[in-house]
């Protein structure tokens, strides 16, 4: 769990991320739909046991009498995706993974999707916005002890006497005050979200406003094992009648994604009698939930699949989704990954999930595609890899912004995308994807690589002395630099062979401009692991290649000061160890302003902007995800920001019906 709060620390983008990938409740198992399905896959021809009886006619000379065989009915339509793994749980405040969030895809259809870096409303009637009324800013009195949001610490706090806090009207820290005593006001984001009309659960009930409430409480039990942050950040959510549910924040928190903050509802009326540490083992809440999206649970054969039927309450059935009868999950293990692809060639899996797509296999596909032996579908990712430097204790050269300009423009992108990822992944320009957007390139781009790389080093007074190409540049009267400082530094890399990969051709291009570059291979976990116990967020190292998500609101956090690991924050997620005040108040900016407004489209401009002049690591690429399927399967459309691939699984479809779209 610490790995994974390094990885999703602090903001509500993260718990709205969370909450995307979160997508789950529960429904009853149709047991007569099962024996009907097990009878459609059956092989049609008759048990060898038996008898098929012949009738002879009453004559002594004996005639057969012909019969035409009723012709059989088409196969139903099924689809097959193959996964690694299979859920432990589909609660949606039970065990999380992958797996879980995959087939849960084929109970709901929302609540909302996040396409784009922006929410998608899909049974909700749209998503509230200030512009519309339907979300607003309130001013309200807090008074001594009363929860509000700290400008300092970007937490939930009890006002006290001495602490700092926003009055209404106020956007920045310019404005920031301490409170005094008595009643001061502050503002609040308050916002509506509707249900539509026609979405029900899988036994007909109507998804009621209660059911998101009864959610909201599930998730903020304390027997349910679920980080609190965005709970903790909600003053209220209640229903205001059947349709409608009113999410109310902290007086001071201003959330730039107060668009998420719809809990994905649970059946109340199939749940209701049972408490949050009952539903973790519950069958109907864990192994039968009900939903209301394109399929319903047929049945569970653990370690082996998990089939599902149509639904036909679904609120886009009238559309004809899903398009097909039945779809099968099934679980591969440990099968090898080139036994993997070797299925979906055989028609035993009609699509590959991406994490049965290891790095391993991508010039594979590349060439199976290629051959036109099977389709690969894929988008850039959230997942942006960077090299990060330690600006406080790393290797002496790389304390001088200049020097680490000049390697940021050392990097062939284009040909490490090309070359090493086999055209798979997209070239990033900061630590957002280039498609988010809010995106600004914070290195400049140059057709000339590793020689415009050299003149700027050379510019920073990092010189070839000797013109040797195997020594490494030194120092020249660079500020801060001792003269005859080596262009040197390690890099950590994990043991993942693309990172490998990676890192080699990283390592050539920083020698083609004269920096020289020792590759160090860790266990992901070690680079991971928090302070003071690991090797990077406890500060001994030099450089590290890792890769870090972005979802809608930028994850400035990630150099700003106030996250720099140490014993008053061992969770800092400050790998670099930077610390300037001009990135750290642009930062700050994007917190504390209203949600949409100028001031925090400039923050997170401002805060690029101030990257590009330190430059405390360097982007590489956004990296892929994909996906393998047969040739005849249409309808993936993998965005980057989704929580699967799977996101629009009901309109997924094959054969004749493709060649309509």
């Amino acid at each position: 769990m610490k790995l994974l709060h390094h990885a999703f620390r602090v903001r509500s983008r993260w718990a709205g991320f969370r909450r995307e990938l979160l997508r789950r409740t529960g429904r009853a198992p149709l047991f007569i739909l099962g024996v009907m399905l097990s009878f459609l896959l059956a092989a049609c021809a008759a048990p060898p046991e038996v008898d098929v009886p012949i009738t002879w006619s009453p004559s002594e000379t004996p005639q057969v009498t012909v019969v035409v065989p009723t012709p059989e009915p088409p196969p139903p339509k099924t689809l097959v995706i193959c996964l690694p793994n299979e859920p432990e749980s589909l609660y949606i405040y039970g065990a999380a993974s992958h797996a879980s969030d995959v087939v849960l895809e084929a109970l709901y259809d929302g609540p909302f999707d996040l396409l784009g870096y922006q929410e998608v409303p899909v049974i909700l009637e749209k998503i509230p916005s200030l512009a519309d009324g339907d979300a607003r800013i309130e001013q309200i009195s807090v008074s001594d002890g009363e929860v509000y949001f700290n400008p300092e610490s970007l937490q939930a706090e009890n006002l006290a006497l001495g602490k700092p806090y926003l009055p209404s009207g106020c956007e920045s820290q310019d404005c920031v005050q301490t409170y005094g005593g008595g009643s001061v006001l502050m503002d609040r984001v308050v916002a509506d979200f509707r249900i539509l009309p026609e979405v029900r659960w899988s036994d007909g009930e109507p998804v009621l406003a209660s059911d998101s409430v009864f959610s909201f409480l599930m998730d903020a039990h304390v027997d349910s094992p679920t980080t609190k942050y965005m709970v903790d950040l909600t003053a209220g959510y209640s229903a205001l009648d059947e349709r409608t549910v009113e999410w109310i924040g902290i007086p001071g928190f201003m959330d730039a994604e107060f668009g998420t903050n719809f809990w994905t509802p649970l059946p109340e009326h199939q749940l209701g009698d049972l408490d949050a540490a009952a539903l973790l083992e519950a069958e109907q809440s864990t192994k039968r939930p009900l939903g209301w999206g394109p399929y319903v649970l047929v049945s569970w054969t653990e370690g082996e699949s998990i089939v599902f039927s149509r639904n036909p309450d679904y609120f886009r059935a009238a559309e004809g989704l899903p398009a097909f009868e039945f779809l099968m999950f099934r679980f591969l293990g440990e099968t090898e990954p080139r036994q993997a692809l070797a299925q979906v060639l055989s028609g035993e899996c009609d699509v590959l999930d991406e994490n049965l797509l290891p790095y391993e296999v991508w010039s594979d596909v590349r060439d199976l595609v290629e051959s036109g032996s099977l389709t690969a579908t894929w988008a850039p990712g959230p997942l942006v890899t960077r090299v990060e430097f330690n600006l406080q204790d790393g290797a002496p050269a790389l304390r001088d912004a200049g020097a680490r300009q000049g390697l940021a423009a050392c990097v062939d992108r284009e040909g490490l995308i090309q070359e090493v990822l086999y055209g798979f992944g997209a070239p990033a320009g900061s630590y957002l994807p280039g498609d988010h957007p809010l995106y600004r390139g914070v290195i400049a781009e140059s057709d000339d690589g590793p020689l415009a790389g050299a003149a700027a080093l050379e510019a920073a007074g990092w010189r070839d002395g000797d013109g040797d190409p195997l020594t490494p540049r030194v120092a020249q009267g660079v500020q801060g630099v001792e003269d005859g400082t080596e262009l040197s530094f390690t890099l950590l890399v994990s043991r993942d062979p693309m990172a490998r990969a990676v890192a080699q051709s990283l390592q050539a291009d920083f020698a083609s401009c004269g920096a020289q570059v020792q590759i160090e291979t860790r266990l992901a976990q070690d680079l991971l692991a928090p302070w003071p116990e690991g090797q990077v967020f406890g500060g001994s190292f030099d450089a590290v290649l890792w890769s870090w998500p972005t979802l809608l609101s930028p994850p400035c956090e990630n150099f700003a000061g106030w996250e720099v690991p140490d014993e008053d924050r061992p969770l800092g997620v400050n790998g670099s160890r930077m610390a300037d005040r001009a990135y750290d108040r642009a930062c700050r900016a994007a917190f504390l302003a209203r949600p949409g407004s100028e001031t925090y489209q400039r923050a997170a401009e401002e805060a690029q902007a101030r990257l590009a002049e330190l430059m405390p690591f360097i982007p590489l690429y956004a990296r892929a995800r994909l996906v393998v399927s047969r040739n005849d399967v249409c309808g993936l459309q993998i965005d980057p920001s989704a929580a699967t691939v799977f996101w629009n699984l009901e309109v997924l479809d094959a054969g004749e019906a493709c060649g309509e779209n």
